[in-house]
């Protein structure tokens, strides 16, 4: 075990020698391990053995690891965080390195053989890669080279003012690998293969003229230009341009001089190229021609689309214009110049041969689920598509809203009764879920003859043995209220997010300042309340406080009837309405919109900010007066305090903003005609006043029956009491 010593035993071994603590290291090598030499104390020391691929060795002075066959490749030694130096097949550890329990990993490879044709050894130098230490020695003709798995080779001219180095190239399949600036070439492993045959064509500067491609653009001021990296400058507006090239190929970057700012089109040899947030990168080979369109003219294109064969038009999913779904896609569409169109395709159900853009391919390499096209000109757009072999399960949902199906983790849309899910052998994990506060009921599965039968979620890999499948839920009822109250003005936030916390579609709800009534379901909760920046730390529920989460904001769990505000930084004051009712009490009060006050005998409570609702019975008007205790009597209407109107829906709100007496009475007029009567005469609809339906064509008795509270009918506030 390694030791620590203090400084003073440092000295003292200085002066008397040093002599190393033995270790107790675990020696591992996955593969011809048995070819391995191991010694303690360097290339003469003591032999150690090696009992298989894992060995538990003890060292003294130095590990030694040599390996003994020239065919193959001591790759890395590795410990701890270090890699030992490898020189000839062998290392050396010094035992300082290591430490009890270490772990010792060698690495040894079969090597991969490469052949080289070497007209001249004089003129180039071959390494395992850029940066190896070593060179190979080459003669004239064919040079076999010794590879590790992961090498690489690199191949440059000696002589870099008067040579070129013009193409390195495969021999089998003529495949040509990048030169660099004319001089060098870095050829990697995974583009190498074991017995491949390379070749290579070096020539007097003096006998070279570098290849070169066309650029031409018509704003140059407002182009950002390179080639190999390097800015193209001296550009003329719509003037050719010979780009002279330092490699067989050349890699171009094309973009707005305004970084993000789109350009109008870029094509190689006629063919448009794909962008990226208005980047264009791709490569150039000699005689290309690169025209460059900057500025975009103020044009409407022509653009149809289209599938091959046509009845394959259900590979095609979505379409949207600038992120805006297009309904009418398969019309001949007008498409102003510069806009996009994306193309969202159902590669589950079907295999994408190609993309023809007015009879021109498109590359399709890197074309997954979408493809985008920029309106640069009028187009006829056909995508080849082939529909996969398929099969057919019939789904019956009792009640389509509250069931989540989904093929391939994509959600399938459902109706109530019978669906058909189509499917392919390839395609086809199918899932059953419950929608957001729903209940799956019951789920039967006819598989091979046999009825399954389960309950809530259910997954399954679909094929011919299943034949039908029926599906019974009970979909979410929203039969509670809950009130929210905010204080703030969210001006300064970034944002705020009020949404039911299990909720995977995080279904948000109104944060506007001031009261909003939700209706709810009990399986919705938990809700969650977050913000950013300012501090909303000051929550109450009923009245009372309420803790944060670990990280901020509220989680809550509502009942029926209950009111959550929230105040920003300031805590706010508690303040007392007295209510005094004026002769007959002919309505009715609730504070928070949704809380009855039943006795009005006693003072009503509530935070700064409480609106106090009164609502008249019908056949009945009221006048409310509200009377401060801080309020100057010069400000009065009457002995009673200032008159409060009523609102467009004929109810009288006090906020609490100071201790208060509020007084209500009939109006000294009477006889309003009975909206119960007026609206049963001519039978209409019934909302809450959240806009949830509750009747439709009511009655004058379905009126009379309903539980006491506020209704919208026919347009009107109608008050049950």
């Amino acid at each position: 075990m390694k030791k620590f010593y203090t400084i003073f035993t440092l000295l003292l071994l200085g002066l008397v020698g040093f002599t190393s603590q033995a270790v107790t290291v675990t020696l591992q090598c996955m593969s011809y391990w048995d070819k391995l030499e191991v010694r303690d104390g360097g290339a003469e020391g003591s032999l150690i053995e090696l009992t298989g691929e894992q060995s538990t060795i003890t060292v003294e002075n130095s590990l030694y690891i040599l390996l003994n066959d020239d065919e193959l490749i001591l790759s890395t030694v590795s410990y701890s965080w270090y890699t030992a130096q490898i020189e000839n097949n062998a290392c050396t550890i010094p035992v300082e390195s290591l430490a009890d329990d270490m772990y010792v990993s060698v690495t040894v490879q079969a090597p991969k053989y490469v052949t080289f044709n070497v007209p001249d050894p004089s003129l180039v130098t071959i390494k395992k890669g850029q940066y190896a230490n070593g060179e190979f020695e080459l003669t004239k003709g064919a040079n076999r080279l010794k590879l590790g798995q992961y090498d690489g080779v690199y191949i440059e001219v000696k002589d870099r003012e008067n040579m070129r180095l013009t193409r390195v190239y495969r021999v089998s399949d003529n495949k040509s690998y990048e030169v660099k600036n004319f001089r060098e070439c870095a050829m990697y492993s995974y583009d190498m293969n074991d017995g491949d045959l390379f070749g290579y064509l070096v020539v007097p500067a003096s006998e070279f003229s570098a290849p070169s491609f066309r650029l031409r653009v018509d704003n140059p001021a407002n182009a950002r230009i390179s080639v190999d990296y390097n800015t193209v400058e001296g550009l003329a507006a719509n003037e050719w341009k010979d780009m002279e090239m330092s490699g067989a190929q050349a890699n171009v970057s094309i973009s707005h001089v305004n970084y993000g700012t789109d350009i109008f089109s870029v094509k190689k040899n006629g063919v448009e190229q794909s962008g990226s947030y208005g980047s264009y990168y791709f490569s150039a080979l000699e005689g290309d021609e690169i025209d460059v369109k900057v500025d975009f003219p103020d044009e409407d294109y022509k653009v149809t689309v289209a599938t091959d064969p046509a009845e394959n038009i259900g590979f095609i999913t979505a379409v949207t214009l600038n992120g805006e779904n297009i309904g009418n896609w398969q019309d001949e569409m007008t498409i102003h110049c510069g806009n996009k169109l994306k193309f969202t395709m159902n590669k589950d159900m079907y295999m994408l041969k190609g993309i023809k853009v007015n009879g021109v391919d498109q590359d399709i390499t890197y074309v997954y689920d979408s493809w985008e096209f920029k309106a640069v000109e009028n187009a006829d757009i056909v995508f080849v598509a082939e529909k996969k072999p398929t099969y057919t399960l019939p789904l019956t949902v009792d009640n389509a809203s509250a069931v989540v199906a989904k093929l391939n983790y994509k959600v399938v849309s459902l109706v109530d009764g019978l669906n058909t899910i189509e499917y392919t052998t390839d395609a086809n994990s199918f899932q059953i879920e419950p929608s957001f506060g729903a209940t799956i009921d019951k789920v039967e599965v006819m598989m091979d003859g046999e009825l399954l039968v389960a309950t809530g979620q259910y997954n399954l890999y679909l094929d011919p043995s299943v034949t039908s499948m029926d599906v019974t839920a009970t979909p979410l009822v929203k039969d509670k209220r809950f009130v929210v109250y905010f204080s703030y003005d969210d001006t300064d936030l970034y944002y705020f997010d009020f949404f039911r916390q299990n909720d995977p579609a995080r279904v948000k709800y109104t944060n506007a300042q001031g009261y909003s009534v939700v209706d709810f379901g009990s399986t919705e909760n938990p809700f969650a309340l977050g913000w950013y920046p300012r501090n909303l730390a000051l929550g109450y529920l009923n009245g009372e406080p309420v803790e944060q989460g670990q990280y901020g904001g509220f989680e809550l769990n509502f009942e029926d009837g209950d009111v959550f505000k929230l105040f920003d930084d300031k805590e706010p004051q508690t303040y007392t309405a007295t209510l005094v009712v004026d002769g007959d009490r002919n309505f009715d009060v609730v504070k928070d919109i949704i809380v009855p006050v039943e006795d009005l005998s006693q003072p009503v409570s509530g935070l700064e900010g409480t609106a106090i609702t009164f609502m008249p019975h019908p056949e009945h008007t009221l006048d409310v007066y509200v009377k401060k205790a801080d309020a100057p009597a010069a400000l009065a209407d009457t002995d009673k305090g200032i008159k409060v109107e009523a609102g467009e829906d004929g109810l009288y709100t006090v906020v609490l903003d100071g201790d208060m007496t509020i007084t209500a009475g009939d109006e000294a007029k009477n006889g309003v005609e009975s909206v119960a009567v007026s609206i049963g005469a001519r039978n209409t609809d019934v909302y809450t006043v959240t806009g949830m339906l509750v009747l439709r064509n009511a009655t004058a008795a379905q009126l009379n029956a309903l539980p006491a509270g506020i209704y919208i009918v026919g347009g009107t506030k109608y008050i049950r009491k």
